[in-house]
């Protein structure tokens, strides 16, 4: 999508009248040539010049369009716009990969499936990683230089997404669910009651070691809902 500044809408208006001019120069050139009134090299000479005078004009043209999109882009987009669009979609499927990674990894699979759906969803990161780096650094001005030397380009578009893939297996796989968790915490808290039932009881009435335990039992019972 062209940029929407001023200086962009009034330097378009001056191609109509560059390509206008030529035609009519042209046309000309065509017409003393139907009508015999000048001699053919001569015609073919101006024809030329017409030709040559445009080429600039349209040449010149161009490079200030250049300049002015180049001066109106948002990160090497050509809008602010353009730049939510084509960053958040690819943003979007790496989060999505993330997300597809995190649940194979957590989800209970038979260890070929396990196998089979982390390297599908390993290249799905890869590739949206790729794409969402890309989004961010890969630009080239109007006149076709980057930013920063190649090489950090490329180092950066191929290594980065692999960080980010071993990034997310070490920190998902130890990452622990809900559920895990709870099933950690209502451990601990069993053993706790479990420590307790041992060192306590001696030291109260016996009448008073049932409702103890069934206190404790209790007590889990409601931890877990």
């Amino acid at each position: 999508m062209p940029a929407n500044s001023q200086e962009y809408i009034n330097h378009k208006k001056k191609y109509k009248p560059i390509i206008e001019s030529r035609d009519s120069n042209y046309n000309q050139i065509i017409q003393k040539l139907e009508n015999g009134t000048q001699h053919e090299k001569e015609l073919a000479i101006q024809f030329r010049l017409v030709e040559k005078k445009s080429n600039l004009e349209l040449k010149k043209y161009q490079a200030i369009k250049a300049d002015i999109l180049e001066k109106d882009s948002y990160i090497g987009y050509t809008s602010f716009k353009n730049f939510l669009l084509g960053v958040g979609i690819r943003v979007f499927a790496l989060v999505v990969s993330l997300f597809s990674f995190y649940l194979v990894l957590k989800v209970n699979f038979t260890k070929n499936e396990k196998r089979f759906w982390i390297v599908v969803s390993s290249a799905f990161i890869l590739c949206s990683a790729y794409w969402a780096i890309w989004s961010f650094l890969y630009k080239v001005n109007s006149k076709g230089e980057y930013d920063f030397e190649r090489l950090s380009y490329d180092l950066a578009l191929y290594g980065l997404p692999v960080v980010i893939l071993v990034a997310s297996y070490f920190l998902f796989k130890n990452k622990k669910t809900l559920k895990e968790q709870e099933a950690q915490y209502n451990t601990a808290l069993s053993q706790v009651f479990d420590l307790i039932s041992i060192k306590i009881p001696p030291l109260i009435n016996i009448n008073r070691r049932a409702d103890f335990l069934k206190e404790k039992e209790d007590t889990i019972k409601k931890m877990k809902i």
